[in-house]
């Protein structure tokens, strides 16, 4: 078995990636969390969307990091058949899904959404409000930068319960009742 660890997670050629697929172990044959978070780790920087194939097959892991790494790399693919291939299938129980434009926010909100978002790109709060099922959201994670911090948009989403904001980011303003704010 080729040590995943060493192949690292710099695949930015193109030309050596079916090289890197090739070399990759069966994710079936790894039991191993920290194993198969490292086949996640390299496979999702593999930007070729034949990487996806194998990626499918990461998919049914149970493991938050594994699942994490997963979402986070659907900006390397085509967006939606990553959705339809990967997103759609990872269990979302603890799992923030990032977003980091309005295509992957759209691709989301086509499989109904999710429970946790991460808003890891600028976007407006119209984009927001009309990507984002209202009946689903229950945390949001605002990681990048608003245009405005008044979130008082937010009122849009009935089951919203947390809103986590990065502490670098300004200080948010007209929070819905029943909303925790965490950093």
């Amino acid at each position: 078995m080729v040590d995943v660890t060493a192949l690292g997670a710099r695949v930015a050629s193109s030309a050596v990636a079916p090289l890197v697929r090739k070399l990759l172990p069966d994710p079936g044959q790894v039991p191993d969390d920290r194993q198969a978070l490292l086949l996640a780790l390299t496979a999702t920087r593999v930007e070729d969307d034949a990487a996806i194939d194998y990626l499918v097959r990461l998919r049914s892991r149970s493991a938050l990091p594994v699942r994490t790494e997963l979402a986070r790399g659907w900006r390397n693919f085509d967006t939606e058949r990553y959705a339809q291939e990967i997103i759609a299938h990872l269990d979302p129980d603890g799992l923030y899904f990032p977003v980091a434009d309005t295509a992957e926010l759209a691709a989301l909100r086509g499989l109904g959404g999710r429970p946790r978002v991460q808003v890891a790109g600028v976007m407006r709060a119209e984009e927001l409000t009309e990507g984002l099922p209202p009946g689903r959201l229950t945390h949001l994670w605002l990681n990048a930068e608003l245009p405005d911090t008044d979130v008082s948009w937010l009122s849009h989403f009935p089951r919203l319960r947390v809103l986590r904001v990065n502490p670098r980011l300004p200080r948010v303003r007209n929070v819905p009742d029943g909303v925790e704010i965490t950093a």
